[in-house]
């Protein structure tokens, strides 16, 4: 996590883990989240960047850069964007106030 972002920038935070979904140790499942801080709150242009990165397929989109090794080069089983959250403000320790939205992703390992 980052304590001083400046926008734009994108970070991973670990969110969970859930141990032993199959039997004896068959697999886990991790949940990460990749927060994107776009801009300043009012700006025109942080929002129209989120646009680009939420859009379901293309060239801009999040989940289809985060899918295109679903392996993460053989180190898992399988991974997938589950969720996005839409546009959200970020107030932080500086005051600044910036516009992001966090997706989840749920690796199986």
């Amino acid at each position: 996590m980052l304590s001083a972002p400046t926008p734009p920038c994108m970070y991973v935070v670990p969110d969970a883990i859930e141990f032993d979904r199959a039997m004896q140790r068959g697999y886990d499942a991790d949940r990460f989240r990749i927060v994107a801080l776009a801009g300043s709150s009012s700006d025109i242009g942080a929002q129209k960047k989120l646009d680009e990165l939420l859009a379901r397929t293309g060239t801009t989109s999040l989940k289809v850069a985060v899918e295109a090794d679903r392996t993460l080069g053989g180190v898992v089983d399988d991974l997938r964007v589950t969720n996005a959250s839409g546009y959200r403000t970020y107030a932080h320790q500086s005051g600044q106030v910036h516009l992001g939205c966090e997706w989840t992703i749920e690796i199986i390992a």
